[in-house]
């Protein structure tokens, strides 16, 4: 039996290891991984990263792949709760980090402690009168206690609603089919459905939608456009991608928004872009590429088009400067009220293939 120990997370780590091999290396690679976790979330170092963040001005900062996976899952249960909620997360220990950038209350239960323990059992007691918003529970822990408990007490549905790798995330029944809706608008990655919680398809795809018809959590996907569009149609419905700083509309052809506007002089400003950069990667085969991306604007006379404001082809593949962001001011003049439609169609080829078009916020000015 070999003896290995360490100062590091104000704590003096001891490690009994029964195995030939273990050796310096071994020693050294797990000294450097807790020193890099220490130095990335540590809120007693005051340049940890998570530090550093908390306190930055509000601007674009690049940050590591752990952190924005704990950001990400901060954002989903906030996105999923309301201010007056209180989170309830199992797995995660003391880890204040996702009350914290979620900006919800929470009880936070011990890995090990979520069985019928006169501990917890005092702890849920304190919050009868609290609404649980959100339940998520680490793969690792034991979900027996709390969906017999939580589940039946607190009025959350005893289906999962979402995994999000190794998170299981319940919802209070009411709110379940709200909660659906929002997850699918805001497309987060590697959320999966659970198969016995699957929501049926309400997709806003392939037809024309009043955006006034909308719920409140589907309106939000145009929440980065002045004004929001008063009509739309995309053929696989509007997408807002809030992983982006600052969040990204997503244009995919065919997509048509249609804006109603004041007689006079405007400009429509944006900045396009179509990523990931494979899809436009001039080492495969064109047939696996975007062929270009279609923006065009145009005026609207009795609902069909009357002139022709504006047009551009992006086509990364072939012309490197429309890679990366492009940044678009379209001036154009209104003799009358009325209303103008912003087109992103297919290129030439009447490709959509890999014609991944994002709108950061719009404004019509």
């Amino acid at each position: 039996m070999k003896t290995y120990g360490f100062p590091a997370l104000g704590t003096q780590w001891t490690l009994l290891i029964d195995h030939d091999q273990f050796g310096t290396r071994e020693e050294e690679a797990i000294l450097t991984e807790v020193q890099t976790f220490e130095n990335r979330f540590s809120r007693f170092i005051p340049a940890s990263e998570v530090n550093r963040f908390r306190e930055a001005t509000p601007g674009a900062y690049e940050i590591s792949e752990r952190f924005s996976v704990m950001l990400s899952r901060a954002l989903l249960l906030r996105e999923l709760t309301r201010p007056d909620d209180v989170l309830v997360v199992s797995g995660h220990d003391w880890n204040s980090m996702f009350p914290h950038f979620a900006q919800r209350r929470a009880l936070m239960i011990r890995t090990g402690e979520v069985r019928d323990t006169p501990n917890l059992r005092a702890g849920l007691a304190n919050l009868r009168s609290e609404k649980i918003g959100a339940l998520a529970l680490a793969d690792a822990t034991d979900h027996s206690f709390a969906l017999n408990y939580l589940l039946v007490e607190h009025g959350l549905d005893p289906r999962p609603l979402c995994r999000w790798r190794n998170m299981s995330v319940y919802v209070p029944s009411e709110r379940r089919a709200e909660s659906a809706r929002l997850l699918r608008q805001r497309q987060y990655p590697d959320v999966e459905w659970t198969p016995e919680a699957e929501p049926p398809a309400e997709r806003l795809a392939g037809e024309w939608f009043e955006t006034t018809s909308l719920g409140s959590p589907q309106r939000e996907i145009f929440s980065t456009m002045t004004p929001e569009p008063v009509r739309f149609m995309a053929t696989y419905g509007p997408g807002l991608d809030r992983t982006n700083t600052p969040a990204l509309f997503g244009a995919h052809p065919v997509t048509r928004l249609v804006f109603r506007l004041p007689a006079g002089t405007h400009t429509l400003r944006t900045v396009a872009i179509i990523k990931p950069d494979t899809a436009y990667d001039p080492n495969l085969h064109r047939d696996r590429t975007t062929d270009g991306v279609e923006i065009s604007l145009w005026s609207l006379r009795s609902g069909e088009r009357a002139e022709r404001l504006f047009g551009r082809l992006l086509d990364p593949r072939a012309n490197p400067a429309d890679r990366g962001p492009q940044p678009l001011a379209i001036p154009f003049t209104l003799s009358q009220a009325g209303e103008v439609e912003l087109f992103v169609g297919s290129g030439p080829n009447g490709r959509d293939t890999c014609d991944w078009l994002y709108f950061e916020p719009l404004i019509l000015d």
